[in-house]
């Protein structure tokens, strides 16, 4: 799951081309900016190029593949969200090197993140088929990712676009869906402030010292319960709601939005009152599965 760079709003999206030398990448990099094949000369170090999808500003790295120089590649791929990894299929005799620097790259890059591989030169005579090529590499890198494999010709433009599209969609998709929210621990307080019932507790998290819950405990037995919204605690917020006999706390960092943690919080206590204080661990343990873990909860919830 993209879990925050490909989630962030403001940040552009990086882009790393990476392959062997001679594999078309700035060939393929010229393409997707002007939508025609340029002449290229081998690139020794980097090219950079800076296009729009919607409204999002997606940086392209073409980095050189020379031997020498892929072990600079791991800074730029620790840095972005997408790889694209171009092979010449008409270099088959550089297939399992091009498999050995892939897998390299991909030992570097968070395994949520996708990748597109390319199979590019598919106009020349004699170029080797998807069918045979994917027999010889070792794709397990790839568990769990977005991944796409596509033939193209990036001189000729045959199939480039169609590999562009995917580009779109996954970036798009993925920009689009709000990152998912887990709030630092939960915490229902009966009316005599006293901890009912602690999520860090119930999944044996232990995010939270016992000096941080112990203040919180404190703050709510001190202070009359319609009189306590919030507290700041360093890099953290606490954020309470006051239902029947009930106080509810929701941590949070202080750079997450409170409505969707309020709203979270209330559906929470609402839920608790239903089924009763004595199924209090229950039901957070069902709601944490539910409307946490499971991301079901959007930033409007």
């Amino acid at each position: 799951m993209f879990t925050s760079k490909l989630n962030s709003k403001d940040a552009p999206v990086n882009v790393v081309i990476l392959g062997l030398d001679g594999a078309g990448k700035t060939t393929l990099l010229n393409y997707f900016v002007e939508g025609q094949a340029t002449e290229t000369i081998p690139t020794a170090g980097t090219n950079h190029r800076r296009m729009k999808i919607k409204s999002l500003e997606i940086n392209l790295i073409d980095l050189g593949g020379r031997k020498a120089f892929r072990r600079f590649w791991i800074k730029s791929i620790q840095k972005s969200s997408f790889i694209i990894f171009v092979i010449d299929a008409a270099a088959r005799e550089r297939v399992t090197e091009a498999n050995e620097a892939l897998n390299m790259a991909l030992s570097h890059f968070p395994g949520e993140l996708p990748v597109l591989i390319l199979l590019n030169k598919q106009d020349l005579p004699g170029a080797a088929s998807m069918a045979e090529i994917m027999k010889r590499l070792d794709l397990s890198g790839l568990q769990e990712r977005d991944w796409q494999v596509e033939e193209i010709s990036a001189i000729q433009g045959n199939g480039v676009k169609r590999a562009f599209e995917w580009i779109k969609k996954v970036i798009s998709y993925h920009h689009d869906t709000p990152a998912p929210f887990i709030p630092k621990d939960i915490i229902i307080f009966d009316r005599r402030g006293v901890p009912v019932v602690i999520k860090s507790h119930v999944f044996k998290e232990g995010r939270l010292a016992a000096g941080f819950l112990s203040a919180i405990n404190s703050f709510v037995k001190a202070v009359a319960h319609d009189q306590l919204t919030s507290i700041n605690m360093g890099k953290n917020k606490v954020l309470f709601i006051h239902r029947e006999q009930l106080t509810g706390a929701i941590i949070i960092s202080v750079d997450d939005g409170e409505k969707r943690a309020m709203d979270l919080l209330s559906l929470l206590m609402d839920e608790i009152i239903i089924n009763g204080l004595e199924n209090a661990e229950k039901t957070l343990s069902k709601f944490i599965m539910e409307k946490i873990l499971d991301s079901k909860v959007s930033q409007d919830v």
